[in-house]
């Protein structure tokens, strides 16, 4: 009895139908290879957009026109001065600044708030148990109110003769040089020579009629110091204010200790603590009479 070995079919049945086991594996292996190729390609291309983003633009490539130029320093000493002074300051967008700070005069230690707005309104505030003193300046007229801690109160003006009057617009100078906003059109010169090696001066004459001079540092751009001689009494007087410690608060650049001197002697220092930037102060906050009608 002979037995034969039986043929593997060359037909698969795949859902019912008949089809040829060689043609099955041709397009098992297409489906399957398909996908393969396709990845490939496209990490292969992801690898390329990656490598020439890290190594950016290559010699034929030009840049985007979107892209902003840095503004240049205008030509002449004058110019060239303010501008970097107010590139380094930050205060182009400021119209507003308040000041809290401890303050120090003549030994005795007060608390004090310092507000500005551009242009040239100051109001100062210096306290302490048995007393408050309000100073204000707006337009070129001063004023200053006194308060016992009985509540006794009374309002004056501060003319001409009196040094607080130009202390006050020393301590509250920060806008002077500064742009952009309802800015007073200050008139500036600029000092021939130098203050001290490094540093040049520029004098800023206001609504006030008050010249001062102001010392920025020739590459910095930073303001160290303010000043102004005065005739008080028939005597002449030189008061300058340093401004020292210079920290950055919200992007723009102030000092954080200030030391005054008048006729070369140490009169008060004042160190900040905090700071409000853009404040809302009505007009009527630097106006001693308006505020006395109102309680």
């Amino acid at each position: 009895m002979s037995s034969r070995k039986k043929r593997a079919s060359k037909h698969l049945r795949l859902l019912g139908y008949r089809v040829r086991r060689t043609r099955f594996y041709k397009f098992l292996l297409f489906v399957l290879l398909v996908p393969a190729v396709f990845f490939v390609v496209a990490y292969a291309l992801l690898r390329n957009s990656s490598h020439s983003d890290n190594n950016g633009p290559q010699p034929s490539e030009a840049r985007p026109a979107t892209i902003e130029q840095e503004e240049e320093e205008p030509e002449g000493e004058l110019a060239g001065l303010l501008w970097r002074h107010r590139q380094a300051s930050g205060l182009k967008e400021v119209t507003g600044m308040t000041l809290h700070c401890s303050y120090i005069e003549d030994g005795r230690n007060y608390e004090m708030a310092l507000s500005m707005r551009a242009p040239e309104m100051i109001r100062k505030k210096v306290r302490d148990e048995a007393v408050e003193v309000v100073f204000v300046a707006a337009g070129g007229a001063s004023q200053v109110r006194t308060t016992q801690a009985k509540g006794e109160s009374t309002v004056r003006a501060l003319s001409e003769d009196d040094l607080y009057r130009y202390t006050l617009l020393l301590e509250g100078g920060a806008f002077r040089l500064a742009e952009g906003g309802p800015r007073v059109n200050y008139d500036y010169d600029l000092v021939l020579g130098e203050a001290t090696e490094g540093f040049r001066r520029i004098v800023s004459t206001g609504p006030s009629g008050v010249s001062v001079t102001h010392v920025i540092g020739e590459v910095s751009g930073l303001e160290v110091e303010r000043s102004a001689e005065v005739w008080v009494d028939e005597t002449q007087n030189v008061l300058k204010l340093f401004l020292e410690d210079q920290r950055q608060v919200d992007g723009v650049m102030l000092p954080h200790l200030y030391r005054l001197q008048i006729n070369g002697l140490e009169r008060a220092e004042i160190r900040v603590q905090s700071v409000q930037l853009n404040p809302v102060t009505p007009l009527w906050f630097f106006v001693l009479e308006r505020e006395s009608e109102e309680g």
